[in-house]
């Protein structure tokens, strides 16, 4: 079943009550299809199994235009979910075993990723 509202893949808290609700959600990038550095880093702290991000662009150059460079990075399998560092802060972190780290901070509404290696 796919989430039946309208849910902003660039924010962390949208995208974990999406999951929360529903068995496969499917986010959709919409314009150039190229998610800003810190939409990237609120995916990657969220997602779960079952989630994916879907680009609706449908151009004539439809692989150069939705493909990125960020996604020739290898993650691995998460250490886990996204934890507080100090519970109730809103900045949340996840791990993931080839060391890219996903940072998400939730009173700002800004992330960043830090891409490791296998």
């Amino acid at each position: 079943m796919l989430t039946g509202f309208a849910v902003n893949y660039c924010n962390f808290t949208s995208i974990c009550l999406a999951q929360s609700t529903s068995g496969m959600t499917v986010f959709e990038a919409r314009g150039p299809c190229k998610p800003k550095p810190y939409c990237i880093a609120a995916y990657l702290a969220a997602v779960e199994p079952g989630t994916y991000m879907h680009c609706t662009y449908n151009g004539d150059a439809l692989l150069s235009d939705t493909t990125f460079p960020e996604m020739d990075h290898p993650l691995g399998a998460p250490d886990g979910p996204a934890t507080e560092k100090t519970p109730g802060d809103g900045v949340w972190t996840r791990r993931f075993a080839s060391g890219t780290v996903a940072v998400w901070n939730e009173n700002t509404q800004t992330g960043t990723v830090t891409w490791g290696s296998v």
